[in-house]
């Protein structure tokens, strides 16, 4: 049986530690006689185990490091738990629960926005002090389909938000003048979504097969019920990205808001990047 190297690559662990059977032993010293690609994720294993082995040295140098970074970690503690007592004892509740809601975004001109599209794929790429995160608003078809069935497009979402004590924070450590760079990718076409998932679909076909012939072996866990095409995902369903917005309201956030109140919301705060 031809089994996939990702496949067997689940499966050296459990082999590793000899909680596999004679059947699967088999099957995995098989494939590793003539794949080198396996060959050396098993030495890379061996030799991750063996560095993970106690010694006196070892073990010193990782109480001296530990002791570093607990003393690191303390001065940070110290410093967060005295900005935020300083304002909370300046400023009135109310502000003070404020300050723990994420609802400031930097402006579009902070954040370096690139989109492409290739092969049915749409590339976001992103560079910001914060963490770029992502949400669709469904557009109305005008009638009553369920929530996942709309099939009259969708806005892509982009917002960077974060919250007034981590803006403190960042001042006062420095971290806000560290980048933070992400790509996120959404299939906009068929062609594009098996782009995108066509390893995931035959590592669940070969796991499948694993299940089926070899039902009393220990296996790698994975969603049996995952996608198998793009009529399968329930996600994709055709919502094509017709836009992409980038969201700088400063109000509570838009993780909270309802479809059609992020829709319309979008007419005050949506910058098309």
């Amino acid at each position: 049986m031809n089994i996939s190297c990702k496949v067997i690559q689940d499966l050296l662990p459990l082999y590793h530690d000899g909680v596999t059977s004679l059947e699967t032993n088999a099957l995995v010293e098989e494939h590793l006689q003539t794949c080198e690609a396996c060959q050396e994720e098993f030495h890379k294993l061996q030799e991750a185990v063996d560095l993970a082995l106690p010694s006196p040295e070892r073990e010193e140098q990782k109480t001296e490091s530990l002791k570093k970074v607990k003393r690191s970690l303390r001065y940070k503690r110290l410093a967060v738990i005295a900005i935020t007592l300083a304002v909370m004892i300046a400023i009135f509740i109310p502000v003070g629960m404020w300050m723990s809601i994420p609802c400031i975004s930097p402006p579009l001109e902070e954040v370096a926005i690139d989109i492409t599209e290739e092969n049915g794929i749409l590339n976001i790429h992103s560079v910001s002090s914060w963490t770029v995160t992502m949400r669709r608003a469904f557009y109305p078809d005008g009638t009553d389909a369920q929530e996942g069935e709309r099939k009259n497009g969708s806005a892509l979402i982009l917002s960077a938000y974060y919250t007034p004590l981590e803006g403190l924070a960042a001042h006062f450590d420095g971290s806000e003048d560290e980048l933070i760079s992400g790509l996120s990718q959404w299939a906009i076409t068929e062609e594009g979504w098996w782009e995108l998932h066509r390893d995931d679909v035959e590592y669940l076909e070969d796991m499948d097969k694993m299940r089926t012939e070899y039902p009393d072996q220990p296996l790698p866990d994975y969603d049996q019920n995952a996608p198998r095409s793009p009529e399968e995902d329930v996600d994709f369903l055709y919502h094509g990205i017709k836009e992409v917005y980038y969201y700088d309201g400063l109000d509570a956030g838009i993780w909270g808001k309802e479809n059609d109140e992020l829709l319309a919301d979008l007419e005050k705060h949506g910058n098309n990047p």
